[in-house]
């Protein structure tokens, strides 16, 4: 359990049948966040073009979100990150659940763009596309996109919103020496936060965004 604690790759190679990984973690420095507003959380800014992550867990229990935008810089700045679960007694997460909170936060945060790495929710995608003309965008999260982040963080080049339950997530990351090395969860754990954190970035480090009509958001916003 010390190890577990402090070293948690260690623990699942010595004490957890998985000698393969040998890698370590994928943040062993942990990461960092910084205290802003989490405006998946609450709040208005359709004067900026973003980009919104999802990503549905594959038992369809819990549904991981971010956001993000440029900064004058050109720097990410990943500035709202949510989870939803599914309600107690049910046996799935609601889609209709997602699609109202899209209804809320697309228009007012200036979103654009949606970034999905399934097609377990294509209902949505077309609704998104149809009634805000937002594009969408499939791109499986990799272990790339995760060392994109973490070299990011360490020279100071982007900045992602505190919240505890991503912070949790990204720091018990693991790589794991496959055919081919990559970042996943350990078993009982997930990812879903930080993979939309790691698709934000890869988005807005590596495409062009999608100019917008402001007009036509604060029209939604009205």
């Amino acid at each position: 359990m010390e190890e577990h604690k402090y070293d948690l790759a260690t623990f699942w190679r010595d004490y957890g049948c998985q000698p393969e990984l040998w890698s370590g973690v994928q943040f062993p420095e942990g990461v960092t966040l910084t205290r802003m507003p989490n405006v998946l959380l609450g709040g208005v800014d359709p004067t900026r073009c973003r980009v919104l992550a999802i990503d549905p867990a594959v038992k369809n229990d819990s549904f991981g979100m971010a956001v993000g935008y440029l900064d004058q810089a050109g720097h990410p700045v990943v500035d709202g990150v949510t989870k939803f679960r599914k309600s107690d007694g049910d046996a799935f997460l609601r889609p209709s659940e997602i699609r109202e909170f899209l209804d809320r936060v697309i228009p007012a945060l200036g979103v654009n763009v949606l970034i999905h790495d399934t097609w377990m929710f294509p209902e949505l995608l077309e609704y998104v596309q149809t009634k805000y003309g937002v594009m969408t965008v499939k791109h499986i999260v990799r272990k790339e996109d995760y060392d994109r982040w973490r070299e990011m963080q360490s020279n100071g080049t982007v900045r992602v919103v505190y919240d505890e339950e991503l912070k949790r997530e990204a720091e018990r990351l693991i790589v794991v020496n496959e055919n081919r090395p990559r970042t996943d969860h350990p078993f009982g754990g997930s990812k879903d936060m930080a993979d939309c954190v790691a698709n934000v970035i890869w988005y807005l480090s590596t495409q062009k965004m999608v100019s917008m009509d402001p007009g036509l958001v604060m029209l939604h916003v009205i």
